[in-house]
């Protein structure tokens, strides 16, 4: 059991006394324990602590030897982690070890992963972490309390951390020979004072940790931008090795390459000191993802995050200080929010004067980084009574340093102040009285631009929308008319009439130059130009810029009749000249011509003294009284400081359940879709969203991480009002974490069928729910006021599945939770159609063949319903004990109608010895076969005529045809194609529907001729009642190919869903009986797509079409092994499908053409395609390639 290898031990564990040979009851003092030790308290009986070597000893029994188990390191003090009230978060523990003091968390010592920091082997049982555990705790009541976090104290004075109390490189020194190192930060000094900017980004990050103190700064990012070698990296390695050690080993100075979430974390730890990130290139992000990662920053980098209990996560606070990036190009653009413009600022390159002072800068600081942050702290200028002392030189600085009172400026001037608060501190620590001084003058000179890019790009509402009715305007001039031309005939003019979006008109009453704006048109303009109309027509309407003649909107009527006849639109009144106003570059100035000067017993003043007092104690600076007086002679000027309170102390925002949606258009198609869509019933299939264990995913918006997860389903309608949600999708990753039942392809009653689970109960928040309790694929739940919305959860969905392959198919397929959305985006896209200005979508609901009955037409059809086909079903009287219930198919359409169609869908045969030889089966789809036969096949309306004696044969009539007898199919002919098959009238002959009969009137002309028809069911009534779903489902595949093309990752699991919307809804129409009405116990009336007859039509010419095509294939000699549906099999000894395939076959995406599904090697699987023939059903050549193919896509996963 010895835990150690001695010889390696280090030398506080080195030198065990030897034992005696110990253990015997001779040796034991009262009470069974050794001499020198103590039980340790918790554990079992046998597990010792020796004080004076720290050794724990472990004895098997009363009576046997004491044996060493291992050293316990020293425990040097106990590090805290408090939130910014000083509330305690986590501690852990400060371990003496070889390399010096090291930090282990409190879950290490558990579990004895702090002998890796250690270097020591690491406990091997749980009696032996537990021992371990145990006596370090005992130590760590003991050790001193060591903050690793600045917290400030109750009188707000910054506290910060120890060198040794945190991993992040704060305090810790390099040389450490001080004087050497006051020397050289002089030097340091001096090289930023000589170049522009240079001192001012010294300053600011010496002055970053005062941000929580001052009054109104918030946490800031700089950026240093610019081309490369200018300075930019080397300022920001001098800024960190000021305040500790910028080395790789810690995380003050370094490049970007860490996830998005670490360095907010990294900065959580840092809270009120600065870090530093150099070329934000490094990380392989965009602009977006960086902007991105800079909003969290400025929000205090915390984001609130559940456990999978419901929960809050404990966190450790917020980020109160500044981040220093460089970047070689601006992070600033126009449009970004607020924040952006007031809390990220830019300072251009060049840094430091030369490359040569660069060098040295860097050299020298490395050398002796951290030294002065600790005598900053030495210098007690983060206690309560210094930081009272920067607050008024803040107050002042401000006041000298701008000339505006509120705004953006005025948070600038701020911000850049506290900047210059820490070129004044530096110098007080350097001993250089002109560093602050030098500091104010670059923040004078940087303010101004500064300003000026943040008035660019915080552009308001309004004036986004100004400006884009101001540059169309200036861009297509021809495209504005005047009103006098709109109601003239100046199109008659013109050879080719031009376009127009507007026109100008002179107000008779205000005499002003309005602009008529055509309301689709400025539609037009915000949606390429991604503006939000509303919001800035709102402004524009407060501002007097928009002038509104109606009661409500934004849209007015022109203003004469002529004008009202030629428009016949809507328009939007722009004033021009109090537009052209509203937004004119300010004339006032930011800063001051002259800057004040401050009195002598101002806090600039006495700043200053503070830095000459310093440099005449480390004699190097001036001490005379001449220099003294020179100092204060440019502060004569009277001005007078209002001595401020502290402001009250920051408190962690609250957590928001339902944040706020932040837009990011990312869909162009489908924003346009939105801003068009009229309809009701459209407007609500947009309002869609998907949640994951990441968050919840809304289109054309940010995912919000931070949304609260819904405990049950009782707690979804309130997720779906805060986001005004329709429909809402739980992708499959939740089912985990919401304890909710795996998927169960054998579940009785199939996928909607409830599964019970507890997050399925609802309570009062829901009024109804369908079903009633647990969780299906879809959900209706009805709020108490009676509103009704659909939860779906695609990944109990097992109708899109594809048959013999693993996974969901369908809308359960996507792998995440931003793929499910874009799918169901995709999806809503592909369905629209009617008019442009007014589009309809066809929403996804309940199940496949739900959805198909709106693609079909919808339920107010009053074309589909046959009396007689529905008389069917019509319920037999059984009596009263036998209770209602349907007889399959009677009376007299029973028989014609359960024909079987001609062409067998399935069929196989075996090889020949030819297709023995060859190497490769290929397995062949007919791409979207059974499409063409919903548009092309005639189906009858209404109920058929019976002409008992037969009639005539019709193409263009839907019917059922009795003819006396068939043509002979079994000829060479037809050798190696799919068995043609009749099905036996009870009075003799065989019925066949119509593409059967014209199937054998193509390949029959003399049996045709002489063809002979008994009897006849005929709908003289007769279309092709499914064309519209066709056209629907057409322009549906086209999309969704575009977008495969594209690369949308939704669109594969769409192409899934589209095929199975038709090819179900085939065997919808034809199923064996219609639904119940619960109430009646008959037919349900309002289930009017029950037609087994159009069924067997649109089978029987797909069938047949498909048959066509192979016999084409079979002239050249090629003839398949098998045929499944629409898929085939041919051998071939070639492995490319494009060489192996039958020359008139064409391989592609249209319908018609075929697509390759697989090829394998038919060496593997022959012996089994020569023995099909005992049972061809279940083995043949379809059959094995299909379990092939999920074999080999199971294997690579």
């Amino acid at each position: 059991m010895n835990h150690q290898d001695q010889s390696s031990q280090t030398k506080e564990s080195a030198e065990i006394p030897e034992q005696d040979t110990g253990g015997t009851v001779s040796t034991l003092a009262r009470g069974g324990v050794l001499p020198q030790t103590q039980p340790i308290p918790g554990m079992k009986v046998g597990w010792l602590f020796r004080t004076a070597d720290r050794m724990i000893l472990h004895r098997s029994g009363q009576n046997a030897p004491a044996l060493p188990i291992g050293l316990v390191p020293k425990i040097l003090g106990k590090i805290s982690y408090r939130d910014a009230d000083r509330r305690h978060t986590k501690i852990a523990y400060l371990i003496e070890t070889e390399e010096g003091a090291r930090i282990v968390q409190a879950h290490q010592i558990l579990d004895g992963t702090w002998a890796d920091v250690v270097g020591w082997d690491r406990p091997v049982s749980r009696d032996e972490c537990q021992a371990y555990a145990k006596v370090m705790s005992m130590d760590v009541r003991e050790a001193p309390e060591m903050p690793s976090i600045p917290v400030k104290n109750k009188d707000g004075g910054l506290v910060l951390p120890g060198a040794d109390s945190q991993d992040l490189g704060y305090m810790r020194t390099g040389d450490p020979d001080e004087d050497a190192a006051l020397v050289a930060w002089r030097r340091i000094g001096e090289l930023a004072m000589a170049a522009p900017r240079t001192t001012l980004g010294l300053a600011a990050f010496f002055g970053a940790p005062l941000t929580s103190s001052l009054r109104s700064i918030h946490t800031h990012v700089l950026v240093l931008y610019g081309s490369g070698q200018k300075g930019k990296s080397t300022l920001q390695k001098v800024q960190a090795g000021a305040m500790g050690d910028p080395g790789e080993t810690y995380k003050i100075f370094g490049a970007l390459n860490t996830t998005a979430h670490a360095l907010p974390e990294y900065l959580i730890q840092a809270r009120y000191l600065p870090m530093t990130r150099e070329e934000l290139s490094s990380g392989g992000w965009g602009l977006k993802e960086i902007q991105a990662m800079v909003s969290r920053v400025l929000g205090g980098a915390r984001r609130d995050r559940l456990d999978q209990s419901g929960g809050m996560r404990s966190s450790i606070g917020t980020f109160r200080s500044m981040l220093c990036v460089s970047a070689n190009e601006s992070l600033l653009v126009p449009g970004q929010p607020e924040s952006f413009a007031s809390r990220v600022i830019e300072l251009h390159e060049p840094f430091f004067k030369s490359a040569d002072a660069s060098d040295e800068a860097v050299a020298l600081s490395e050398q002796y980084h951290g030294w002065p942050l600790v005598w900053a702290e030495r210098a007690a200028m983060f206690s309560a009574e210094r930081i009272q002392e920067w607050r008024e030189l803040h107050d002042q600085v401000t006041k000298r340093l701008s000339t505006a009172d509120s705004g953006i400026p005025f948070t600038l001037a701020r911000t850049m102040a506290q900047w210059v608060v820490g070129g004044y501190m530096l110098g007080e620590v350097l001993g250089l009285p002109m560093m602050g001084e030098v500091a104010f003058e670059d923040a004078r000179q940087e303010l101004p631009r500064v300003t000026d890019t943040a008035a660019v790009n915080n552009v308001s509402p309004g004036q986004s929308v100004w400006e884009l009715v101001a540059g169309a305007i200036a861009m297509h001039p021809a495209m504005w008319v005047t009103s006098t031309m709109l109601t003239g005939e100046f199109n008659d003019a013109e050879f080719k009439p031009r376009e127009v979006l507007g026109y100008w008109h002179k107000n008779s009453k205000t005499d002003a130059s309005e602009l008529h704006v055509y309301g689709e048109a400025l539609k037009r303009m915000g949606l390429e130009g991604g503006v939000v109309l509303a919001p800035g027509l709102g402004e524009l309407k407060r501002r007097g810029i928009l002038r509104v003649t109606q009661a409500r909107g934004f849209k007015s009527k022109p203003p004469s009749v002529k004008l009202r006849e030629r428009v016949q639109d809507m328009v939007y009144i722009f004033d021009v000249d109090a537009g052209r106003d509203a937004w004119d570059p300010a004339e006032e100035k930011v800063v001051h011509d002259v800057a004040p000067s401050p009195a002598d017993d101002s806090p600039i003043a006495k700043a200053e003294r503070a830095a000459l007092e310093r440099a005449q104690e480390i004699g190097t600076g001036k001490t005379s009284d001449a220099a003294s007086d020179d100092a204060t002679d440019s502060r004569a000027h009277d001005a007078t400081t209002e001595i401020v309170r502290v402001p009250p102390r920051p408190v962690a925002a609250p957590f928001v359940a339902y944040p706020e949606p932040v837009i990011e258009e990312s869909d162009p198609a489908w924003a346009s879709l939105v801003a068009r869509a009229k309809n009701h019933r459209t407007k609500e299939a947009l309002r869609i969203g998907v949640l994951g264990t990441d968050g919840l995913y809304l289109p054309n918006r940010r995912p919000i991480a931070s949304v609260r997860r819904p405990a049950s389903v009782d707690d979804v309608p309130e997720l779906m009002k805060a986001y005004g949600l329709k429909t809402l999708y739980l992708h499959g990753d939740l089912l985990p974490v919401l304890d909710l039942p795996a998927f169960d392809p054998r579940k009785v009653g199939g996928p909607q069928a409830p599964a019970a689970c507890e997050w399925g109960e609802p309570g009062p928040a829901i009024a109804k729910m369908q079903p009633a309790s647990g969780v299906s694929c879809w959900m209706t739940l009805t709020t108490p006021e009676g509103k009704r919305l659909s939860l779906g959860i695609p990944a109990y969905e097992g109708r899109f599945d594809k048959l013999g392959l693993p996974g969901r198919g369908g809308f359960g397929g996507a792998e995440s939770p931003a793929v499910l959305l874009d799918a169901l985006m995709v999806y809503l896209l592909s369905t629209e159609h009617g008019p442009r200005k007014d589009p309809k979508v066809i929403p996804y609901y309940l199940s496949p063949n739900k959805t198909a009955e709106d693609f079909a037409g919808g339920l107010d059809r009053d074309d589909v319903v046959s009396p007689m086909v529905r008389a069917m079903a019509k319920r037999d009287d059984h009596g009263e004990e036998a209770g209602k219930k349907f007889q399959r198919w009677s009376g007299p359409l029973a028989e014609p109608m359960g024909a079987r169609t001609m062409v067998s869908p399935q069929w196989a045969r075996n090889p020949d010895l030819a297709e023995e030889t060859d190497t490769y089966l290929h397995k062949f789809d007919r791409v979207a076969a059974w499409l063409p036969a919903f548009n092309s096949a005639i189906l009858g309306i209404g109920d058929p005529t019976h002409h008992q004696g037969g009639c005539e044969y019709e193409a263009l009539k839907a019917g059922m045809w009795r003819v006396a007898s068939v043509p002979p199919v079994t000829g060479p002919r037809f050798e190696g194609l799919p068995t043609l098959v009749f099905s036996k009238a009870s009075a003799g002959g065989y019925w066949l529907f119509n593409p059967d009969m014209d199937l054998l009137i193509e390949y029959f002309p003399e049996w045709a001729d002489g063809m002979e028809i008994l009897e006849a069911y005929v709908w003289h009534d007769s279309k092709r009642a499914l064309g519209g779903m066709y056209n629907k489902l057409l322009g549906m595949r086209r999309f969704i190919l575009k977008c495969q093309e594209e690369g949308r990752p939704g669109a594969r699991w769409v192409k899934g869903v589209h095929g199975r919307l038709y090819q179900s809804f085939r065997g919808y129409l034809g199923r064996n009986d219609p639904k119940t009405d619960n109430e009646t116990g008959d037919v349900y009336a309002r289930d009017i797509y029950w037609r087994p007859d159009w069924a067997k039509s649109i089978m029987a010419l797909a069938n047949a079409n498909t048959f066509r095509a192979l016999m084409k294939y079979a002239a050249e000699g090629r003839y398949p092994l098998s045929l499944y549906v629409d898929a085939v099999t041919y051998t071939s000894e070639h492995a490319d499908p494009e060489q192996a395939k039958p020359e008139a076959m064409v391989l592609g995406t249209s319908s018609g053409t075929w697509s390759s599904e697989g090829v394998i090697p038919l060496a593997d699987v022959i012996e089994r395609l020569r023995e099909s023939g005992i049972d061809r059903e279940h083995d043949n050549a379809h059959t094995v390639m299909r379990e092939y193919l999920a074999a080999q896509k199971t294997q690579e996963g």
